[in-house]
């Protein structure tokens, strides 16, 4: 063993760039032609996380995700019950629920 935890990688036969990455850690990864990351399914110890990243940065969770208040620079943490959507520069442009 090599101390690395068990991951399978699926490759595009063309170009040879990972398209999907099954890891024992970090979940399962879809990346686009390019290899950046568009969707992650995760299963961390604080609760499952479907991440949906668009071309142009924006983001969209479904399930817990870590959140900052922007005015107070509080850190906290949604729920497996909510949704959230982040615009490009980072802001959180929806939330559900709302309180998020």
């Amino acid at each position: 063993m090599n101390g690395l935890p068990p991951a399978l990688d699926l490759y595009d036969d063309k170009t040879g760039k990972t398209r999907v990455d099954i890891d024992a850690t970090r979940g399962v990864t879809l990346s686009d032609t390019n290899e950046e990351p568009r969707a992650i399914l995760a299963v961390p110890g604080d609760g499952p996380t479907l991440a949906l990243t668009g071309r142009h940065g924006h983001v969209t969770k479904i399930g817990s995700a870590h959140l900052m208040t922007a005015l107070t620079g509080e850190n906290h943490k949604a729920s497996a019950a909510s949704i959230v959507m982040w615009g490009k520069d980072g802001e959180v442009i929806w939330s559900a629920p709302p309180d998020n």
